[in-house]
C-alpha cells in the first residue's frame, strides 16, 4: 500500500505541473495575435484603397469623355456658323452634324467601355436618344434666325454644357450606386 501511495505522490506533482503548463500555454496562444489576421486586415485596407481609386478614376473618365464630346460638337457649331453660308448648305450641314454626333457618341462609348461601374461597363449607361438630343440642338441653334452668330455659338455652348452635366451625372449615379 505504501508503494502505491508513494507512486501516486510522485506522479501527482509532475501531472499537476504538466496541467498548469498546458493551461498557461493555452492562455498565451489564445491571447497571441494571429499573423494571418494581420495579413487579412492589410489586404482589406489595400484592396479597399485600390477600389476607391478605381472608382474615382472611372468617374473622371466619364466626365472627360463627355466634355470631350461636347467640345467637338461646340467646335463644329462655331466653325459652321462662322465659315458657312448656313442657308445654302443646309443638307451638307445636317449630314455633317449627324455624322459628327454619331462619331463623338461612339468615341465616348468606346472610352467608357474600358471601365466598369459597380455592376457593368460604364458605356452600358449611355442612351441612344442622347444622339438625337444633341443633333436637334445643333440644327435648331445653327438655324435660329432670332440670334446673331455670337449668340448662337454661346447658346449652343450653354445648352451642350447643361446636357453634358446631366449625362455625366446620370452615368455616374447609375454606375456607382
Amino acid at each position: 500500500m505504501e508503494l502505491i501511495q508513494n507512486a501516486f505522490e510522485q506522479g501527482l506533482v509532475p501531472g499537476i505541473v504538466i496541467v498548469i503548463y498546458l493551461i498557461i500555454n493555452k492562455i498565451i496562444d489564445n491571447n497571441k495575435k494571429d499573423p494571418l489576421d494581420d495579413i487579412a486586415k492589410l489586404l482589406n485596407i489595400v484592396t479597399k484603397d485600390i477600389i476607391d481609386k478605381d472608382r474615382e478614376k472611372s468617374k473622371a473618365v466619364v466626365s472627360i469623355a463627355m466634355v470631350n464630346a461636347a467640345s467637338e460638337c461646340a467646335k463644329f457649331v462655331a466653325s459652321t456658323i462662322i465659315t458657312n453660308n448656313v442657308d445654302s448648305n443646309r443638307d451638307q450641314i445636317e449630314y455633317n452634324a449627324r455624322h459628327l454626333v454619331n462619331s463623338v457618341y461612339y468615341d465616348a462609348y468606346s472610352k467608357l467601355n474600358m471601365y466598369r461601374g459597380d455592376e457593368d461597363y460604364l458605356s452600358h449607361y449611355m442612351r441612344e436618344e442622347w444622339k438625337e438630343d444633341i443633333y436637334g440642338d445643333i440644327i435648331n441653334i445653327i438655324y435660329n434666325k432670332h440670334l446673331d452668330s455670337n449668340q448662337r455659338i454661346l447658346a449652343f455652348n450653354k445648352r451642350v454644357d447643361i446636357r453634358v452635366s446631366d449625362y455625366t451625372a446620370y452615368i455616374i449615379n447609375k454606375a456607382f450606386k
